[in-house]
């Protein structure tokens, strides 16, 4: 069956129209000082789950809770399609693993995802910043995700390298975190 160059165009079309082409793409980087980036697809669901998130949001304060889900929700998508799965807290328990990540792949990985969520609209009462670091003593550098609220000025930090790949990331003021915060099972 032989089809004329005009039915071959109607029948693209026709594929193209039925089908699903959503091709939203976000970064995140990898062994360690983003040496390798994996681009990860999301689908038309995602955007969907991540207003659910978000959705409810009523001031700065709920907006935060919902930005550590959201960022959350993208690690598992990213950890699906990238072998940053492996990843374990600190930079030293996965210095094998090919996903492994330090604090440098978190805070670009984190910004990446914040800067896609303000870019789909879903960010509404903090604007994001660059990465920040810490340096409080020599062998203890360290980068986070950084944002600010609109309304007061207050700056916080999102840091998901404190914890095994699958936890939630950790959200506090960029003041505690600068004067040197861990976790207390650190």
């Amino acid at each position: 069956m032989f089809f004329t160059r005009c039915q071959c165009w109607i029948l693209l079309c026709l594929l193209l129209l039925g089908s699903n082409l959503y091709a939203d793409t976000v970064s995140a980087c990898y062994s360690y000082g983003c040496r390798k980036t994996a681009p990860i697809n999301l689908n038309e669901q995602d955007p969907q789950q991540l207003k659910k998130y978000l959705k409810s949001v009523e001031n700065h304060e709920s907006e935060r809770a919902a930005l550590k889900k959201a960022v959350w929700y993208l690690y598992q998508v990213a950890g699906q399609q990238s072998p940053i799965y492996q990843d374990k807290r600190g930079n030293y328990k996965d210095r094998t693993a090919e996903g492994k990540m330090d604090c440098v792949d978190h805070s670009e990985t984190d910004t990446a995802f914040l800067k896609y969520l303000n870019q789909i609209g879903l960010i509404e009462h903090h604007t994001i910043l660059k990465p920040y670091y810490r340096l409080r003593r020599i062998v203890d550098l360290h980068y986070t995700s950084r944002i600010v609220e609109k309304e007061t000025g207050k700056q916080w930090v999102i840091d998901s390298w404190f914890y095994d790949f699958g936890a939630e990331p950790v959200v506090l003021t960029a003041e505690e975190w600068k004067n040197g915060w861990y976790p207390e099972d650190w």
